[in-house]
């Protein structure tokens, strides 16, 4: 499903933070020139286009890598370890 859905050409980092479900910190540090998602400085602005975040999106689909994580111990075994 495509983040773009509204007829709005240019997203404030509140409101693209708010589409992706990230905040604002975490967005900053995904464009550029820290990250790879292209956005737009108008003055003190950061806006972003709808159609670059949905292809951002795209792109990044497919890279990333879950690592499994450690067994966690049930209470019965951390209990025999005590």
């Amino acid at each position: 499903m495509s983040v773009a859905t509204e007829n709005k050409s240019l997203w404030s980092v509140r409101e693209t933070a708010a589409k992706l479900g990230i905040s604002e910190r975490s967005l900053h540090s995904l464009t550029s020139p820290r990250g790879e998602l292209p956005c737009v400085k108008l003055g003190c602005r950061v806006l972003c286009r709808p159609e670059s975040v949905d292809q951002w999106l795209k792109d990044r689909e497919g890279q990333v890598e879950i690592k499994p994580t450690k067994p966690v111990k049930d209470a019965q075994e951390a209990s025999h370890d005590a």
